[in-house]
């Protein structure tokens, strides 16, 4: 066996020479490779968009924005609730009564809920 051969017995440059550009055994043609040239390059038209969709995109930021400012201040807001509402049920439970312990119990309820 030459150094070429695989063990199919198959050339290698055989093998090369099947996969051309046009995908036959024989080589392409000037025009077929312009042809596959410009099938490449080829760039559909863009569509020019006006004022009314740069407006929409604009409304669509502001939307996301306010809402994300939404959500984040009832987020702080209620973080402040639970704060206060802790310190009120530790200030419960320092005190070793009963009813005291009930009314902790009450506010981390509140809490919770």
């Amino acid at each position: 066996m030459s150094q070429k051969q695989t063990r199919s017995g198959v050339d290698k440059a055989d093998k090369k020479a099947k996969a051309k550009t046009n995908g036959t055994n024989r080589a392409a043609t000037a025009d077929e490779l312009l042809e596959a040239l410009a099938a490449e390059t080829y760039e559909p038209a863009v569509r020019q968009s006006g004022p009314g969709g740069f407006i929409r995109d604009i409304l669509i930021a502001c939307a996301l924005l306010a809402g994300g400012i939404y959500i984040y201040t009832q987020h702080v807001q209620t973080k402040e609730q639970v704060s206060k509402l802790s310190m009120r049920a530790a200030d419960y439970l320092e005190k070793d009564d009963l009813r005291s312990l009930k009314k902790a119990e009450e506010t981390y309820l509140e809490i919770v809920a």
